[in-house]
């Protein structure tokens, strides 16, 4: 990583922004679009890392006309996307934003003013979660999961971060692991991350029972790892029961139970995963299929912490 130039008056750093992506041809384009659509800078550096794609990912990205860098990696492997735009990358701060999420660079200089404001060393803008298209079980596991530590506690993670200088010395590599989103959230305590108040993000969450087991099997899998590896990391956001979040959160009783169904299904998943030795990535594809343009009848299209 080289530094890159001094600060004009006015303005914070300029940013180097790093997206890994694979087989994304459904969602590259809307997160290219997203990104550059506002408060990009001249400065500011874009660098797509497809890897190991089988679809038209990177003809997508070459195709865009918003002068973006492409790396395109033969191996399929978040890691070693990672690890190559953060190589790659020319700034001194850092924003790593999943393909498959929608922010500005707006949002993201926004995040970094303050992350500067405060002397946070990793933060994020605030999530919203496009629930169009979301079956009525899929927008009651997104109430319980937004009432949760992992996003009431200073979160950062969920398919963005932005890094500060001295954040990216204490991360150094990306270790080889299921969940880079867990372990950069998990290296730094509350004081030292920032979400953003005046920026927000969009993601799409699992909209069907089977994007909600996948996505389940695949956080759980990266918790056991993470413990495994690092046993408990500094920031690691407490665990808090059921029964203590309906104590404080009285009103999410009846979508308890599509938690608890989830939580089941995907435990039954992950035994059968690593019974037959399969890998532990299981991508949600529902959130990649095209949403209609309003929400069905009974919930609100986007809602956020």
């Amino acid at each position: 990583m080289t530094s890159d130039e001094p600060d004009r008056p006015g303005r914070g750093p300029a940013l180097s922004v790093i997206v890994p992506a694979h087989n994304e041809e459904r969602t590259i384009a809307r997160g290219l679009d997203a990104l550059v659509r506002e408060g990009r800078r001249p400065d500011d550096e874009i660098i797509v890392v497809a890897n190991g794609c089988t679809d038209r990912t990177a003809d997508v990205v070459r195709e865009h006309d918003a002068g973006i860098g492409l790396v395109d990696l033969a191996e399929a492997s978040k890691r070693e996307a990672l690890e190559t735009g953060r190589r790659e990358a020319s700034r001194a701060w850092h924003a790593y934003v999943d393909a498959d999420v929608e922010v500005s660079l707006a949002a993201l200089h926004a995040t970094v003013d303050e992350m500067l404001e405060v002397g946070a060393l990793v933060g994020a803008p605030t999530m919203r979660l496009d629930l169009r298209g979301a079956r009525w079980y899929a927008r009651s596991y997104a109430r319980v999961w937004l009432a949760l530590p992992w996003c009431t506690e200073e979160p950062v993670g969920s398919g963005v971060y932005v890094l500060a200088p001295d954040g990216l010395d204490r991360l150094g590599c990306f270790p080889t692991i299921t969940n880079d989103d867990q372990y950069v959230h998990d290296l730094f305590v509350p004081a030292e991350r920032r979400r953003a108040r005046g920026a927000t993000f969009e993601m799409r969450p699992p909209r069907d029972w089977r994007g909600l087991v996948s996505r389940r099997t695949r956080v759980t899998a990266g918790r056991r790892e993470l413990t495994d590896r690092f046993g408990v990391m500094p920031g690691a956001a407490p665990r808090e029961s059921l029964p203590s979040l309906l104590r404080r959160e009285p009103r999410l009783a009846r979508d308890v139970p599509v938690v608890l169904a989830v939580a089941v299904a995907a435990a039954l998943e992950g035994r059968r995963r690593r019974r037959r030795s399969e890998e532990s990535w299981a991508r949600d594809e529902s959130s990649r299929e095209p949403v209609p343009p309003t929400a069905p009848s009974g919930g609100a299209p986007r809602t956020g912490p």
